[in-house]
């Protein structure tokens, strides 16, 4: 008969066990659906989401998205070579969406301060 100490690994319950391989899991699935040619390892808020004019009518949603495409930093892109060349293809394609959005639309996407003259926070644009 095992006691209830050995059956135990370093304090872990069955609970836990199952809870931690259900969490891999999922990150797992979560990381093979960001390989898809829409997110190309992105994983956040706009995941599964192009950023063209039929998903976001609004020009200031579309850069929003773009931007959040380019600057996300994929953590497995350090480790894996495919993650790297899928994050250097993302970051160039929603590059040139970025500079395309900010040259056809309003002045004050890409530029320093806002419409009241005021610094802005973050700039959108690259």
């Amino acid at each position: 008969m095992v006691s209830k100490k050995m059956s135990r690994r370093s304090g872990q319950s069955a609970m836990d066990l199952e809870y931690g391989s259900m969490m891999k899991d999922q990150k797992m699935e979560m990381e093979k659906k960001s390989e898809n040619d829409i997110d190309l390892g992105y994983m956040g808020k706009y995941s599964g989401k192009r950023c063209n004019k039929e998903t976001f009518r609004n020009i200031e949603q579309r850069l929003q998205c773009n931007f959040a495409k380019y600057d996300y930093d994929d953590p497995l892109a350090k480790y894996d070579i495919k993650r790297t060349k899928m994050q250097n293809k993302r970051r160039g394609r929603h590059r040139a969406a970025i500079i395309k959005i900010c040259n056809e639309g309003d002045a004050f996407f890409c530029s320093k301060r806002d419409r009241d003259d005021e610094p802005k926070k973050k700039i959108l644009c690259v």
